[in-house]
C-alpha cells in the first residue's frame, strides 16, 4: 500500500520542521568539522598561497634573466632594503618555529600559525624584490641569485605547510612528525643560505661602487694633470 502523507497544513507544517531540523543538524556538525580541520585548512591555504607567490617569483627571474629588472626609484641603494630583508627573514624563523609547535597545538594555534607564516613570506619576497631591483639591469646575476634564494626558501615553506597539515594532531613519535622536523630544518637552512646571498651580493655591490669610485677619482687626477699648465 501507500504511505502517503495527507498534505494537510499541519503535516507540511511538520515536514517543514524536520527538514530545518536536519539541516541545523548538518550545519553543526559542519562547523564542528570545520572547527576541529581550521588549522589544517589554514596550512592547505597557505601552501596555495605560497605556490601562487613562487609563480610571481619565478616570473621576476625570468625579468632578471633578460636584464630588464630596474628600480623605478632614482638613487635606489640596495643598502636601503637590506634591513627590511634581514629583519623580516629572522621573523620567518619565528615562524616556523610557531607553526612547527603548531603541529602539536590546538587547531586555532595552527591556524594563526600558517596565517604568520603567510604574511611574512609575502613580504620578504616583496623586500626581495625590491632589493633585487635596487641593484639596476645592468648586472642581472646578482639580481638573479637573490631571487632563487627567496625562491628556495619560499619552496620550502610551501613543504614545510604540507608537512604541518600531515603531522597536525599525530604523536610525536610518528614519521610525519619526523617529517614536519626534517622540512623545518630544510626552511631554516634555505633562509641561512638567503641571508648568506644578501651578504655577498652587498659586499660585491659594494666592492663595484668603491671600484667605480676609485675610478672616477683615477680620472679626475689624470684630467687634473692634463688640464695643468
Amino acid at each position: 500500500g501507500h504511505c502517503r502523507l495527507a498534505a494537510t497544513p499541519q503535516n507540511q507544517r511538520l515536514v517543514a520542521d524536520a527538514a530545518k531540523h536536519v539541516n541545523e543538524k548538518v550545519v553543526a556538525v559542519l562547523s564542528a568539522l570545520q572547527a576541529g580541520s581550521r588549522g589544517t585548512q589554514a596550512c592547505i591555504d597557505a601552501a596555495a598561497t605560497i605556490a601562487a607567490i613562487i609563480g610571481d617569483l619565478d616570473t621576476t627571474i625570468l625579468f632578471a634573466s633578460a636584464g630588464t629588472l630596474h628600480s623605478e626609484k632614482e638613487n635606489d641603494t640596495f643598502s636601503d632594503h637590506r634591513e627590511n630583508i634581514l629583519k623580516t627573514a629572522k621573523t620567518l624563523v619565528e615562524d616556523t618555529k610557531t607553526l612547527v609547535g603548531g603541529a602539536a597545538g590546538t587547531q586555532e594555534q595552527l591556524a594563526s600559525a600558517a596565517q604568520s607564516a603567510v604574511t611574512t613570506i609575502v613580504q620578504l619576497c616583496e623586500v626581495v624584490k625590491l632589493g633585487a631591483m635596487s641593484l639596476g639591469s645592468g648586472n642581472p646575476e646578482p639580481q638573479v641569485l637573490l631571487l632563487h634564494a627567496a625562491r628556495d626558501v619560499a619552496s620550502a615553506l610551501r613543504d614545510l605547510a604540507s608537512a604541518t597539515t600531515a603531522a597536525s594532531g599525530k604523536h610525536v613519535s610518528h614519521p610525519d612528525m619526523q617529517r614536519l622536523k626534517h622540512a623545518a630544518k630544510v626552511m631554516v637552512t634555505n633562509v641561512t643560505s638567503l641571508l648568506k646571498t644578501v651578504k655577498a651580493v652587498e659586499d660585491e655591490h659594494t666592492r663595484g661602487i668603491r671600484a667605480l669610485e676609485s675610478t672616477i677619482e683615477a680620472i679626475s687626477q689624470e684630467v687634473e694633470v692634463l688640464l695643468s699648465p
